[in-house]
């Protein structure tokens, strides 16, 4: 869905697109791009 059809490869911010209208429905609430950015690459 984030990457297209038969297609693997997505951004961070595709990734973050594909769910936001489930965030949205569920907490009610704009979900913040950079929050998302900053949990998806930490390394720990």
């Amino acid at each position: 869905m984030a990457s297209g059809p038969e297609v693997f490869r997505f951004s961070i911010r595709q990734w973050f697109y594909a769910p936001r209208p489930y965030i949205l429905e569920g907490v009610k609430q704009e979900p913040k791009y950079d929050d998302f950015s900053k949990v998806i690459t930490d390394s720990h």
